[in-house]
């Protein structure tokens, strides 16, 4: 089993007139977000970052991300932005890849909040999964290929009919049709 390092989610920070003069580095540097419980306390650390370093009246400029769906990363972002970004950290693992699921299928934050608890995905790293999955939602049908030789079950066609396959963090997911 392969092992996958998740990349800590954070944003490299800097503001737009840094960037526009060539100097972004000066000021600008990564921020792990983990470090924040909310989108409130984060953009209290920007605020308080640009006051340190003397910057008066920026405009705060994110000009790269990593560890999250690149859906939620913004170059500018507003309150709204983070307050989904944030609302995604919160979730588990699990709900995270639902929630990204609804981001790739072109859903906007906020409707894919109204929406990730209402499906399924199931993990899917080999074909002995789709042989679970096709348990789940037919107990009886593996009996009767085990009694009828002539009986074979086609779990390729199973899984394509009725999942989409959908990636999150490395982990390959299949989601109903």
């Amino acid at each position: 089993m392969e092992t996958i390092k998740q990349t800590a989610p954070a944003l490299f920070l800097t503001d737009y007139a840094s960037y526009n003069e060539g100097i972004q580095f000066k000021h600008g540097h990564w921020v792990d977000l983990t470090q924040f419980n909310s989108a409130d306390e984060f953009s209290e650390y920007v605020t308080n970052h640009f006051e340190e370093v003397g910057i008066h009246d920026p405009e705060p400029m994110f000009t790269d991300f990593e560890g999250f769906p690149k859906q939620l990363y913004s170059e500018s972002y507003s309150q709204t932005d983070l307050e989904n970004l944030f609302f995604f950290f919160q979730l588990d693992e699990y709900d995270q890849a639902k929630f990204a699921y609804f981001l790739d299928q072109g859903y906007k934050p906020a409707d894919a909040q109204n929406e990730y608890e209402d499906i399924i995905l199931y993990e899917y790293n080999s074909e002995k999964d789709i042989w679970a999955i096709f348990e789940d939602y037919y107990p009886d049908a593996i009996k009767a290929e085990e009694t009828c030789y002539y009986l074979e079950i086609n779990y390729d066609s199973f899984k394509r009919d009725n999942f989409y396959e959908f990636e999150f963090n490395g982990q390959s997911y299949l989601v109903g049709a």
